[in-house]
């Protein structure tokens, strides 16, 4: 998503008008339009007020580390994802038949690299850094970030065997891989978020709604990879050479 997009994303999410987040943040309504619209850019400080408003990071908001403090566990979200991304960390378990990891085997852990220029002491042993995994204790935000694993994962599986079945063009993998991105970022914009309030630039308070009457089906873009994925693998298995059988003399 764009800064516009995720500015709309957060606004209407908390159920705000243009008009209440432009008074907000001390801008004209029309500015804030020009923001979502990606016809103007704002400025770090307003950068800083929108993230304050929704209750996020400015990682958040721009996928960029400077300025970043973690305080919130939605800040500690933005930054594992961001690591994550950067294939600085990775989660792994016992992925199931419904391609996601099962929680009682998932752990997140560091690249290999770290073990090549860190050590670990734990109670006297050194141990290897790459061997340790970690857990979120709160579980609901940990089975969230399962499901934008499973999504990610199925991201990567699709373009990959579409790539390799010169499938890129296929109107259909098209509007999977599309659907997967959306869900993706907006899993990833929800992680983010302090549900409890709206801290407002001047010092105010402000306890808002979240916007409960939209509906969104996380499962509709997973079902939709995971039917194609399927088929991905079985056309691999039709086409692949059979064994020939021996003559019998």
């Amino acid at each position: 998503m764009t800064l516009g997009e995720r500015i709309k994303y957060y606004r209407t999410h908390f159920l705000i008008t243009s008009k209440q987040l432009a008074e907000i943040i001390g801008v004209n309504h029309t500015t804030v339009r020009q923001y979502e619209t990606d016809k103007l850019q704002p400025s770090a400080e307003t950068i800083g007020k929108l993230a304050s408003t929704f209750g996020v990071s400015t990682l958040a908001m721009t996928d960029d580390l400077s300025g970043f403090t973690l305080e919130t566990v939605g800040d500690l979200m933005g930054l594992i994802l961001y690591l994550i991304n950067k294939g600085i960390l990775t989660i792994e378990g016992e992925r199931g038949d419904n391609n996601l990891i099962a929680p009682d085997t998932a752990s997140i852990k560091m690249n290999s690299f770290f073990s090549s220029v860190l050590s670990i002491t734990l109670h006297g042993n050194e141990e290897n850094l790459s061997d340790i995994g970690v857990r979120l204790k709160n579980h609901s935000i940990f089975e969230k970030l399962l499901i934008w694993e499973k999504t990610r994962f199925l991201y990567n599986k699709i373009s990959e065997m579409s790539e390799r079945d010169n499938a890129q063009g296929d109107q259909r993998v098209i509007e999977v891989l599309a659907g997967l991105e959306i869900e993706m970022e907006t899993a990833a914009l929800d992680m983010q978020m302090n549900l409890d309030c709206i801290d407002t630039s001047s010092g105010k308070t402000v306890r808002v709604p979240l916007a409960t009457n939209v509906e969104r089906n996380p499962n509709t873009a997973a079902d939709a990879a995971a039917s194609l994925l399927e088929e991905f693998q079985r056309d691999q298995t039709d086409s692949a050479p059979k064994p020939r059988r021996k003559r019998k003399n």
